[in-house]
């Protein structure tokens, strides 16, 4: 039946409830980390740079700010649910992460803002 769908193959372990605290796999750990390590403090430093390009004044630095701050969270909450092997909550998780880069994007779509 799973012939034509090799992702259904892998519907076993998802639906089976031992394995949610099992560890993940190395290389998704290692991702994780990279993740971490890599896209927080580029983006920690594009807010500094605009801070410092801006005086701090303006919109834009603000939107960046919350930006920064929701895109740090829903990426520390991230990380947890994937290791704990928790799917459901971290596709809602990634739909956040989507809607944040719409209303990020969304900031040269308009002119005066």
């Amino acid at each position: 039946m799973t012939d034509g769908l090799p992702h259904l193959s892998c519907l076993s372990c998802v639906a089976d409830p031992s394995l949610l605290d099992a560890p993940i796999p190395d290389i998704l750990d290692r991702r994780l980390v990279l993740l971490e390590q890599r896209l927080i403090p580029a983006m920690l430093d594009s807010l500094h740079r605009m801070i410092e390009a801006t005086d701090g004044r303006g919109r834009t630095v603000l939107l960046m700010g919350a930006v920064f701050k929701r895109t740090s969270a829903l990426l520390d909450a991230f990380s947890e649910l994937a290791r704990r092997r928790n799917g459901q909550a971290s596709i809602v998780l990634l739909r956040a992460h989507l809607d944040t880069a719409m209303r990020l994007h969304a900031l040269w779509l308009v002119e005066d803002f």
